[in-house]
């Protein structure tokens, strides 16, 4: 058992050293990893680990914290309180505090503390518009797993260290609201003074708790004959509304049915309608693992319907607006900048479904007219030219579409009647079209549909009957179906879309709950995700 009698922690004039808290014989304040021999992360890792500096003069003290939204950041509420062992009142700081994410520094304007445990949230003077938010778990780690906490407390050489410094701890013990953290082996990581209120995550690189407490062996200052690490932290993981409600950031939600991604690079473009039908955009950059923090708000064009396909590096959005007229509008990434919206030629009106597709440098476009069957145009993108009319391509009772290229070859699926799936294929090697014919598997009652490829093989993922995520696979080097749809996960989702970078799938979904999620086929390795992770950031409404 941990002695946890109070004692008023020591103060310094050193800036930014200590943590204070309430706190047990030798069992200081402390807060994500430190020490020890925790390292210091290279950059961009853990940016959303702030370092706070909270009170002035003699009585200056230290803490880090985790942002949570791009205005908030959860601490530990010991890190405000004017006395060891004390609390703090909702709003305004009774201590000045500021804190600093990169090369912002911000004052802190208001706390909302929690009343079970040692945990605030502290809202900034403005948003942090370059650094992604901490990702929200949902769950408390597994008893024996390892967590990984970050802070810019003390090291075993240094009192206010430069950077951010991780350690890896077992979670030893979850309780109702906290998470006991074990350091690893003999001589390993210790949370020191300075880490209260830094980010503790876990495999996945959720937020599970901020950390609190700690033994503090090894660390500057500390007794040579205090060898204990082990630390407490306290749990966020079942917290995730109540930060939601106190911040006012609504869950992430696209606000309408449509989401639309695609490539460039290494990075994704995630384009979603609001519920205005204006179109809003974000970012998941792969190689660097990161998202952009918010969602940004282009236009409220009242489009109904979203796709997008990529030429010369340019990613080309195609919606239906008013009247089921078709339009486009280009985002260029080397300049962040967007273009108009203008109406691809044709005439069409009454369409209520579309999909893209790219050859070399003509963009494939089919809709699903007012008729209920497909049509299709192509735009060269090299000449500057569309074809001058939508050539019927035949379907009854279309309801959904989708596609994707392999080897010159536009792979087209749609929803048809009694929501089977269909497909078509258009050879540009040969010139031709094929006939439309069903995808092997029996599916029926298909509520939406995204097709990729890698090499020659299709990957087709659906939302099946129970709105849950089913694939299968077309190799057309074998000319053949898997034949069975495998349920990958029962969340239930309402629209999907999908896009490849380095063999890999990243499925995009909106799920019933109005949210944006995740989940990736890795087709180097073979293996799917384990669950659907949601995508930072707020949708604009």
């Amino acid at each position: 058992m941990l002695d946890m009698r109070h004692r008023r922690s020591v103060r310094t004039t050193r800036t930014a050293l200590v943590a204070t808290a309430a706190v047990a014989a030798t069992f200081l304040p402390a807060g994500g990893a430190g020490a020890v021999a925790g390292t210091p992360v290279a950059g961009g890792q853990y940016a959303y680990t702030a370092r706070l500096a909270i009170g002035e003069g003699d009585d200056r003290r230290g803490c880090s914290a985790v942002l949570v939204g791009a205005q908030w950041l959860l601490a530990a509420e010991s890190c405000f309180a004017a006395e060891a062992g004390g609390h703090v009142g909702a709003g305004k700081p009774s201590l000045k505090a500021t804190a600093t994410l990169g090369a912002n520094t911000l004052e802190v304007t208001e706390l909302a503390p929690r009343t079970d445990r040692d945990l605030v949230l502290a809202k900034l003077a403005r948003p942090v518009t370059d650094v992604a938010p901490a990702k929200l778990a949902a769950a408390a780690p597994a008893q024996g797993t390892v967590v990984t906490a970050a802070g810019f407390g003390r090291t075993k050489t240094e009192w206010v260290p430069g950077k951010v410094h991780t350690g890896a701890f077992d979670a030893a013990a979850v309780g109702a609201t906290t998470l006991g953290l074990k350091g690893r082996g003999a001589g390993g990581d210790t949370v020191c003074e300075g880490d209260a209120g830094g980010p503790a995550v876990n495999g996945s690189g959720e937020l599970v708790a901020v950390n609190s407490r700690s033994w503090q062996a090894g660390c500057l200052g500390t007794s040579a004959a205090e060898t204990r690490r082990d630390a407490v932290a306290v749990r966020t993981d079942d917290l995730g509304a109540w930060i939601r409600q106190t911040t006012k950031v609504t869950p992430n939600t696209a606000g309408g049915q449509q989401i639309t991604v695609t490539a460039v690079g290494t990075s994704t473009y995630l384009d979603a309608m609001a519920s205005d039908g204006g179109l809003n955009q974000t970012i998941g950059d792969y190689a660097a693992g990161v998202w952009t923090p918010q969602w940004s708000r282009v236009d409220g064009a009242g489009m109904t319907s979203l796709t997008s396909a990529t030429v010369d590096n340019v990613v080309r959005v195609f919606g239906i607006g008013p009247g089921g007229k078709v339009f486009g509008k280009d985002f260029h990434p080397a300049t962040g900048r967007w273009g108009a919206w203008n109406e691809v030629p044709g005439g069409a009106e009454g369409a209520t479904a579309l999909t893209a597709s790219v050859t070399g440098r003509t963009v494939h476009l089919q809709i699903i007219g007012s008729d209920q069957a497909m049509h299709t145009i192509d735009g060269n993108y090299a000449t500057g030219q569309w074809t001058p009319t939508w050539t019927k391509m035949g379907g009854a009772g279309l309801t959904g579409l989708t596609s994707t290229t392999a080897n010159n070859v536009v792979y087209v699926y749609a929803t048809g009647q009694g929501g089977r799936v269909l497909g078509i294929d258009a050879d540009y090697n040969a010139g031709r079209w094929s006939n439309w014919s069903e995808v092997p598997g029996g599916a029926a009652g298909v509520k939406g549909l995204s097709a990729t490829a890698t090499g020659r093989t299709v990957h087709l993922q659906i939302i099946g009957s129970d709105d849950a995520l089913y694939t299968t696979d077309g190799d057309y080097n074998q000319g053949r179906w898997t034949g069975t749809w495998t349920r990958i996960n029962t969340k239930p989702i309402t629209s999907v879309t999908s896009a490849v970078v380095n063999n890999v799938v990243h499925i995009h979904a909106i799920g019933a709950d109005g949210r944006v999620w995740g989940i990736d086929a890795d087709y180097n390795t073979g293996r799917w995700g384990q669950t659907w992770l949601e995508v930072p950031g707020t949708v604009g409404s």
